[in-house]
């Protein structure tokens, strides 16, 4: 049992999501509130818990300097999970997240035209369909990305955690929206 003073309630009320969410019935856990009052130590203390039982959280943080850069902190946690390094050569990135998609058996043909795009890789070997609009564009990425966050609820509980979320920018609300609803009936 985790003690925080004046936070059992809300804490304990948090482990209960995690414990349904562990029986594969997604939960989302919203930490809101002054600021001052302790949201983050409760975010790395619930983190702490989970981490405790071997499942490594997902974070992703909001920045006030990227809020202007759709879905930065969904690329930088792409780009960190592939194992890219700004230091690699184009073709080097693009060979990590091709493997880092299969190696979550995720389906690299369909997500590395809007993948690569998204992380400003040259696609040039992964071309777009004609047709391709902005919109449309948008929803294979919003697939692509689903995608690997499913194959990796799949593998097991999984927990993602979108750190200051009140300086994220409205795409990366927008997909989050989306994951939660497709995250539904996993763990």
């Amino acid at each position: 049992s985790i003690t925080m003073l004046g936070r059992d309630g809300e804490m304990n009320l948090a482990l209960d999501r995690w414990k349904t969410a562990c029986s594969g019935e997604g939960q989302v856990v919203l930490i809101t509130g002054e600021p001052g009052i302790g949201k983050s130590y409760m975010t790395e203390r619930l983190v702490g818990a989970i981490s405790a039982t071997g499942v490594v959280p997902v974070r992703l943080d909001c920045s006030p300097f990227q809020q202007s850069t759709a879905l930065h902190p969904v690329i930088h946690r792409l780009r960190a999970s592939a194992g890219i390094l700004d230091a690699d050569e184009p073709q080097a990135q693009l060979a990590k997240l091709h493997d880092h998609l299969q190696s979550l058996n995720a389906d690299a043909d369909m997500a590395m035209p809007c993948l690569a795009r998204l992380l400003s890789l040259p696609a040039e070997d992964w071309p777009e369909p004609e047709d391709t609009t902005p919109m449309i564009r948008k929803a294979r990425t919003f697939a692509a990305l689903t995608a690997i966050a499913l194959a990796r609820m799949q593998a097991g509980p999984a927990v993602f955690v979108l750190e200051d979320a009140h300086w994220a920018d409205p795409t990366t609300l927008e997909y989050f929206e989306r994951l939660m609803d497709a995250s539904r009936n996993q763990p």
